[in-house]
Formats: structure tokens, sequence, C-alpha cells
């Protein structure tokens, strides 16, 4: 079982697992990955018999090769949702300071206009930069359980 956590330092992190079942010869098996994604369904027990196949390491980078190309997908279908609703977001408050900007160029008094002007463009720059900063994405996969399964009739 894979944790994908997605962040960007602005909003709480997103956290998904990604089952990842591995058989014995070292093939994925994407239905029974699935099938653990889920594990109100499982019945389990702990066994303390369970010796590591030969081929374990080998088990290991299979599991994490089929984790990383599950995890990317989903780090890209999270990102291009995430930049569209920033984008939304920039253009939204673009709007806003548009609007204040022309409600503000009525005021008949020049430095007071052109002050509270040099304001809002200041405010306008930094909720900018701050979008700008919560564009970036930071994925981080980590392996968070192993598991061997034998399955009962």
């Amino acid at each position: 079982m894979y944790k994908l956590t997605l962040t960007n330092y602005h909003e709480p992190a997103k956290e998904y697992l990604i089952p990842c079942f591995i058989n014995l010869s070292g093939k994925f098996n994407h239905r029974l990955s699935q099938y653990f994604g889920d594990c109100s369904t499982i019945l389990a027990s702990d066994s303390a018999l369970f010796e590591f196949p030969d081929n374990f390491e080998e088990i290991l980078a299979e599991a994490a090769q089929a984790s990383h190309e599950k995890a990317e997908g989903i780090y890209y279908e999270f990102k291009t949702n995430w930049e569209i609703k920033l984008k939304e977001m920039q253009e939204r408050l673009e709007k806003y300071f548009q609007d204040k900007a022309d409600s503000l160029t009525k005021i008949a008094i020049d430095n007071i206009r052109e002050a509270k002007l040099k304001e809002i463009e200041k405010n306008k720059i930094l909720k900018l930069q701050e979008l700008s900063r919560s564009k970036q994405i930071l994925p981080s996969l980590s392996c968070e359980q192993i598991a061997y399964v034998e399955f009962s009739a």
C-alpha cells in the first residue's frame, strides 16, 4: 500500500492510497489492486509464519514501479484540475481589482485617488504572487504497508 501526498503549502494536503498487488511471480495485478483499495470488504487475520520469497526485492521493485505509474496519473489529473481552478480564481481576482480601480477613478481629489490606486495595485500584485506560489504542487510517494496475502476458499 502506497500513499501519495500532494501539497502546495497553501492548501491542506491531499492524500491518496494506492493499493498495489504483486503476485509471487513479480507481476502487477490490477484487478486485485482495485479490490484491496476498499479495505472494508476484506476479512484478514495475522500470520506469523511467513518467509520472504527469494524474489522479494524484485516484487518490491515491481510494486514501486506500478504505484509510481498510478501516482503519476493521479498527480497529473490533480494538477490539471488545480490549474483550472487557479485560472478561474485569477480571473475573478483581476476582475475584482479592475472593478475596484474603476470605482476609485471617480474620486475627485488627485492625491487620494492616486494613493488608493497604488494601494490597490500593490494588493493585486501580492494576491497574484500568492496564487502563483500555490501553483507548485509537491508530490510525495511513500510505501506505507507491505502485506503477504493468501487466499482461502
